[in-house]
């Protein structure tokens, strides 16, 4: 096996030339950019429905021999945080960033802030805007501090109910056993 990238580039100046990486089949897939430690990152051919093409990784391993950690799948977006080559085309950036699917998905989990009221989980929330505050309260609602009082008067009359009605059912068993 080959040590290091096997990369190979076209011909042409040094900061406008395509640069590739020779996988273990033998494909060329085009450098795009290189992650912080120095990994390239390509653009590699796929069978994925919806895709033009998969961005991968390449590494190198204790040996100093190449392999994909994400072979056969896409990077995970998470990772998708990379230097961009000089030579890489703003279409493949675009393409990643706002095209390729889950890419909007991605986005939105990135940037989106849901409503304090929202029934959402792993987005942030917002707090009680001042005019949703007023709004509520100028309503017939309740505002969520008069709403978390209810809630804590039912938890409490709750246990107290059921206490009364644990204490009846014991004192009304302890008497038919008596008999």
């Amino acid at each position: 096996m080959t040590s290091g990238y096997n990369i190979d580039c076209d011909a042409g100046s040094l900061y406008y030339r395509n640069c590739y990486v020779i996988d273990s089949s033998g494909a060329r897939n085009e450098i795009i950019g290189y992650t912080n430690n120095g990994d390239p990152v390509t653009k590699s051919a796929t069978n994925a429905a919806g895709a033009a093409w998969s961005p991968q990784i390449f590494s190198l391993n204790s040996n100093g021999q190449q392999y994909q950690p994400y072979k056969g799948g896409n990077i995970p977006f998470g990772y998708l945080n990379f230097t961009p080559s000089t030579n890489a085309d703003p279409q493949d950036l675009y393409y990643l960033n706002n095209v390729m699917p889950g890419a909007m998905a991605w986005k939105k989990q990135q940037t989106y802030t849901a409503k304090w009221w929202m029934p959402t989980f792993g987005l942030r929330k917002s707090g009680v805007s001042a005019e949703e505050l007023a709004e509520i309260e100028s309503s017939s609602s309740l505002t969520p501090k008069q709403h978390e009082k209810r809630i804590m008067f039912d938890k409490v009359a709750l246990v107290g109910i059921t206490s009364v009605v644990a204490i009846g059912l014991f004192t009304g068993i302890k008497k038919a056993i008596k008999r």
